[in-house]
C-alpha cells in the first residue's frame, strides 16, 4: 500500500514500535536491567514524541469524522504504554 508522504514518518515510527515490543519482551525474559534502560529510554526518544503527535493531530481527526472509538482506543493504548515505561522494569 502507497503511503502518503506526509504519514511515512509516523509509520517507519510503527516498525521501531514493533522492535522496542521485543526489546521489552527480552528485558522481561531475562530481568537485564540494563536492557530495560535502553527500552525506556527509547521510549522516550523514539515513542512518546510519536504518541504525542498523534495525541494532538491525528486523535482530533479522527474523532472530527466519526471515529471517537478508535481515537479512545488509541489514546488508552498511549496511556497504558506510558504506564509501563514509566516503571523501573517489567511487571
Amino acid at each position: 500500500m502507497k503511503r502518503i508522504a506526509e504519514l511515512r514518518d509516523l509509520s517507519d515510527d510503527h516498525h521501531t514500535a514493533l522492535v522496542l515490543a521485543q526489546r521489552c519482551r527480552e528485558a522481561s525474559a531475562s530481568g537485564a536491567a540494563g536492557l530495560w534502560q535502553r527500552v525506556r529510554e527509547a521510549f522516550r526518544l523514539e515513542l512518546e514524541p510519536h504518541f504525542q503527535i498523534e495525541d494532538r493531530h491525528l486523535l482530533p481527526a479522527l474523532e472530527a469524522i466519526g471515529e471517537s472509538d478508535r481515537a479512545r482506543r488509541i489514546r488508552d493504548d498511549h496511556a497504558a504504554l506510558r504506564e509501563i515505561a514509566a516503571h523501573d522494569g517489567p511487571a
